[in-house]
């Protein structure tokens, strides 16, 4: 066989996990829509890129990837074979304040269709700063705050009380309308906001999955899982299998 490396954006085949029961959404209204443009590092596959809606209310909101792939696809390049995640939720991430949850998607290994993982808010250390723009119409005041690895700059407007903003990024006191990470790798920007107590729209809960891991700690165990069996297996059959992650610089999140 022919050696080749696996190329993996988001990982894991085999783990241990909860079977998905597929469950309504929460049932509550959106009250407001932002729509931002996202971006990762350009040279990067782009399956991130693209718009993005966060959909909230007074107490949750759900954040999801309008342009994304509804099914994912796997492509061989040569001796390389690379995996770009799909979903036909739009990997949507879903905070409930009154709950304390946190629950989003990943994709484990070349196994298509998302698990679902359930965690808790992150806690960001906000430190808000002393300056302003105007966003949207809205003024805006700037934060810095360390997520996930990376140092991020937030615009938010005191004007909407609203805690909540793009991707994982939540807590300060207004509705995060801008952020990027301080070396410009993640970008969320934005396009436009509309308030309204007439939407049909609902914030919903992910419900579309292979499976449930209920801690950030058991889906990152699956994937490193996942990795380690497959180069073991390949060298046993002498294939020269190399499993690599993407470049940090493609995800959003570069914690582990």
């Amino acid at each position: 066989m022919k050696p080749f490396l696996l190329f993996l954006f988001l990982y894991g085949l085999y783990p241990s996990f909860q079977p998905v029961s597929h469950v309504a959404s929460s049932g509550h209204s959106a009250l407001g829509h932002v729509l931002y443009e996202q971006f990762t590092y350009a040279h990067c596959d782009q399956y991130l890129n693209g718009p993005a809606s966060l959909w909230f209310n007074d107490y949750e909101a759900v954040y999801v990837h309008d342009g994304i792939l509804e099914k994912s696809a796997i492509d061989e390049r040569g001796t390389t074979l690379v995996l770009t995640p799909g979903d036909e939720e739009g990997f949507p991430v879903y905070l409930n304040l009154k709950t304390n949850e946190l629950i989003y998607k990943g994709i484990v290994g070349l196994y298509p269709e998302p698990f679902i993982i359930h965690d808790l808010p992150p806690k960001i250390d906000w430190r808000i700063l002393d300056e302003y723009r105007e966003i949207g119409g809205y003024s805006c005041q700037k934060a810095e705050g360390e997520f996930a690895g990376r140092l991020y700059e937030a615009w938010f407007a005191k004007d909407i009380p609203i805690p909540f903003g793009p991707y994982k990024l939540w807590g300060l006191p207004g509705l995060i309308l801008e952020a990027k990470s301080d070396n410009g790798d993640v970008r969320f920007l934005f396009k436009s906001l509309e308030l309204s107590e007439e939407f049909d729209d609902q914030v919903f809960v992910p419900c579309k999955g292979r499976g449930h891991f209920y801690s950030y700690s058991e889906y990152v165990e699956a994937r490193r899982a996942f990795k380690e069996n497959l180069m073991r297996e390949s060298r046993a059959e002498g294939s020269g299998v190399t499993v690599e992650d993407a470049p940090w610089d493609c995800k959003i999140e570069i914690r582990e």
